[in-house]
């Protein structure tokens, strides 16, 4: 790309960071690019998660290619909303400690 925008908007007094969706599609499979024996799939749901000896192991995704179990050493629950973790009923925290109030 080479322009060096980011998808990011300058939004002044915003309590959020708006950004440019489509632009940082290219901006993350750039980067994803750089690295190697890595994959993206697109378009695609996690449906179950699985744990073995009580440590996570995987998880299945849906996809108009089928379902597709994937497992991993570690697993990153990116969802923002911890459904890996809900899956596997991992403990977790909702909002800050004590008060629980988000953002």
């Amino acid at each position: 790309m080479g322009t060096g925008y980011t998808g990011f908007v300058v939004w002044p007094h915003a309590h959020v960071t708006p950004f440019d969706v489509e632009m940082l599609k290219w901006v993350i499979l750039d980067l994803v690019d750089a690295e190697p024996n890595l994959a993206v799939l697109l378009h695609a749901s996690i449906v179950d998660a699985f744990q073995e000896n009580g440590t996570a192991r995987g998880v299945v995704t849906e996809s108009k290619s089928g379902r597709i179990a994937f497992t991993a050493d570690v697993i990153v629950d990116a969802t923002g909303d911890g459904d890996v973790a809900s899956m596997l009923a991992a403990p977790y925290e909702k909002g800050t400690p004590g008060s629980g109030i988000m953002q």
